[in-house]
């Protein structure tokens, strides 16, 4: 189960780092544009999910 908490962890900071970058760089145009909102409220709702699903564990 530990593995499954760190990987979503990991996987939902790549998506908001993700975001970040995209909006740091300015991309205003395209389909990295247009994935900057959804990424960084995937990215935190999984990271969130996946905490709270790690603190239930303990």
């Amino acid at each position: 189960m530990k593995i499954v908490y760190y990987l979503g962890l990991l996987l939902g900071i790549a998506m908001f780092t993700a975001s970040w970058l995209i909006r740091r760089k300015q991309i205003t145009e395209g389909p990295l544009a247009r994935a900057e909102k959804p990424l960084m409220l995937g990215g935190a709702a999984v990271t969130l999910a996946f905490a709270l699903l790690g603190f239930a564990t303990i």
